[in-house]
């Protein structure tokens, strides 16, 4: 999956959507910023749950997605 990930944060809570290269939107359930600079989000698309954590380096970031399938490597860069 290609697209943009979008963080903000609402009421003191971090919430994130995603946009699909293909159209789609989906709402992260959980949007959690831990120590030294990591992400953690869990995106259920309706027929996959995914597990995404990533260090955020400067501009940069890189990380993991964990599915029912396994895992593969997610890489992007941040822009305003």
């Amino acid at each position: 999956m290609t697209g943009k990930i979008k963080i903000d944060k609402k009421e003191g809570k971090l919430v994130g959507e995603v946009y699909t290269d293909e159209g789609e939107t989906f709402t992260f359930r959980k949007v959690e910023l831990k120590e030294n600079e990591v992400l953690y989000m869990e995106l259920d698309t309706g027929y996959e749950t995914f597990e995404i954590t990533f260090t955020i380096k400067g501009k940069a970031y890189e990380g993991t997605v964990v599915n029912e399938q396994g895992s593969f490597p997610m890489t992007g860069e941040k822009i305003e």
